[in-house]
This record gives structure tokens, sequence and C-alpha cells, in this order.
């Protein structure tokens, strides 16, 4: 459920981008070109599908390729696809799975920790969505419905 509100709370703040475009900052080493939300959208898709081939002791390396999206109704349609193909893995867990250990590409993982891997990274991509709607002018933070 968790993982699906997440992602719909994701898809509402691409939805309010002005923007699709890679926001540009200056630093003290020059200008750098930051993701676009469809990059954000795209990435969290990819760990999502990651996360559940992680969990079902699937092959991890099939599943880690990154979409392109050209469209925002695109990364928003298939964003929400990987949530569910998710929260299905999720709900067919035992409560053992927990305590188990799962192979991750960067480490080893306890059970309850991947559960929660994906769903940290998409609240962690929707304030990177804030960020770049701030960087692009917006000042308003646009409250998803399922905040309320």
């Amino acid at each position: 459920m968790h993982t699906r509100r997440i992602a719909e709370s994701m898809v509402h703040f691409i939805r309010t981008s002005h923007s699709l475009a890679p926001a540009v900052v200056t630093t003290e080493a020059g200008s750098i070109s930051l993701n676009s939300v469809l990059d954000l959208a795209a990435e969290c898709t990819a760990v999502n599908r990651m996360m559940m081939a992680v969990l079902t002791r699937g092959t991890v390396g099939a599943s880690r390729s990154t979409p392109t999206f050209t469209s925002m109704d695109e990364a928003c349609q298939e964003l929400l696809r990987s949530a569910d193909e998710l929260a299905t893995v999720l709900a067919s867990l035992s409560d053992s799975a927990l305590s188990e250990e799962f192979q991750h590409p960067r480490a080893v993982m306890r059970g309850d920790n991947a559960v929660l891997a994906a769903y940290r990274n998409m609240a962690y991509h929707c304030g990177q969505i804030n960020t770049l709607q701030l960087l692009g002018g917006d000042d308003e933070f646009h409250v998803p419905p399922n905040w309320r």
C-alpha cells in the first residue's frame, strides 16, 4: 500500500513540475546540469524493478537498466506500474523474509531493509523533484492529494 502511495505522490510532483528539462545550476566548479524529473522517474522505475529481482532472488543484472521516457505520461504510467508490480512482490513475502538476507548489487541486505529500499528511494526523489521545482522558480509546495 505504501509503495503505491509514495509512487502516486511522486507522480503528483512530476505532473506539477513546470519543466521537464534538466535544471542547470552554477557551482564554484562551474555550471552543472541536474537530472530532469523524467530522469528521476526513470531511476525510480529501475530501482523498483531491481528490488523486485532482489526480493524474488531473481537475476538483478537484467533489471538494472534505466528506461528513457519521452513524455510525462509515459514516465508516470511506468513508475506506477513498477510500484504496483513491486507491491505485489512485497505482499507475497512471508514474515520470515524480513530477517532473511538478500543480495543487492552493492551489498547483502536484511529483508526488513530490502522491503523499504524502493520506498526510501522514491521518497528521496520526491524531494529532488521539489528542489527542481524551486530551482525553476516555483515556490509553491504542491501537496499530493493522498497526503491530506
